[in-house]
């Protein structure tokens, strides 16, 4: 899925409209225990991975699944999510 932004752009002191085209950040499963998911990552911010912490000695698919997506969920929230404010580059 895509999605396209609007922003302004000075460019030799003339206001231009620049579209981009960027994917939407989305959860990447990137370590596997069997079929139950371990670790994941934001598919835009290569540096953050989430990793579950164990909460009983028994994994869980559907609970480890969810604890990554209520991360990735929250990360995306506070990063990610720029709500309908248009964004104003300085080039």
């Amino acid at each position: 899925m895509q999605f396209a932004t609007h922003r302004l752009v000075i460019r030799a002191r003339t206001w231009e409209t620049v579209e981009t085209t960027m994917k939407k950040p989305s959860l990447r499963v990137t370590k596997w225990l069997g079929d139950i998911p371990v670790e994941a990552e934001c598919t835009a911010c290569s540096d953050l991975t989430f990793k579950v912490k164990p909460i009983t000695h028994r994994p869980n698919r559907e609970e480890y699944g969810k604890y990554l997506q209520q991360e990735f969920d929250r990360h995306f929230k506070h990063v990610h999510k720029r709500g309908d404010a248009p964004e104003h580059d300085a080039l």
